[in-house]
């Protein structure tokens, strides 16, 4: 049994990554892993270069507790111009830390299958759990406000044929942050407000059942798995 820390777009948010790594220090015993679907850095808003910004958030990503497990997918906003779509972008390939999985690797926690999927791929095996930056379509984690479906049909189908849930991202203001429905199953935990003092975020409780979304300024959100 395991409890999982999602986290998906953060898209270089200085400030996000800062309370990530304190979140981890302060509560390493009670994670078993921590889940980042994608779009870690960003080509929007910013005043580094992609290759400047990958480096950043390199170096921040190896300060969290290497006795905790790091599942990282690769999103669309993950790529420099050193990097080819379909591949895993170049410095999450250069990632060296202990307990690191990324596309496409799986590892099992406490018994649960955790997969990293990266952007353009689909899943290689079966999992618990799929860590991976676009949500399966048709599952209202795929769609916003506006209601177009930016979900993936692979996606889609390998989860209704092999069962799991997808740990996503993409849709920053999904309809719903999660969806149980077969061949859906998936939780995205959306984006917070840039100047919030906290990143949107899920925890998974796989002993319990239970998903919770925490959101600033929000009462927490909990739904059984």
């Amino acid at each position: 049994m395991a409890r999982i820390l999602h986290l998906s777009d953060l898209h270089g948010h200085r400030g996000h990554y800062q309370w990530l790594l304190s979140e981890v220090h302060q509560h390493r015993f009670a994670l078993d892993a921590i889940a980042l679907s994608g779009d870690l850095i960003s080509d929007l808003g910013t005043d580094l270069t992609l290759n400047a910004e990958a480096k950043l958030v390199s170096e921040l990503l190896l300060q969290l507790p290497k006795d905790i497990p790091l599942v990282i997918a690769d999103g669309n906003h993950d790529f420099t111009a050193d990097d080819n779509h379909g591949e895993t972008p170049r410095w999450i390939r250069q990632l060296h830390r202990q307990n690191l999985s990324r596309p496409p690797d799986v590892v099992v926690i406490d018994g649960v299958a955790i997969a990293s999927v990266g952007w353009g791929n689909f899943p290689k095996h079966s999992a618990d759990f799929y860590v991976i930056h676009a949500p399966p379509a048709f599952a209202r984690t795929a769609a916003g406000v506006e209601r177009q479906d930016f979900g993936d049909l692979d996606l889609a189908d390998h989860l209704q044929n092999f069962g799991g849930t997808a740990l996503c991202g993409h849709v920053h203001q999904p309809q719903k942050w999660y969806d149980l429905r077969n061949g859906r199953r998936s939780l995205n935990p959306g984006i917070s407000e840039p100047e919030a003092p906290t990143p949107n975020h899920i925890i998974i409780d796989t002993q319990a059942g239970t998903a919770t979304r925490y959101v600033h300024g929000q009462h927490p959100h909990p739904i059984r798995l």
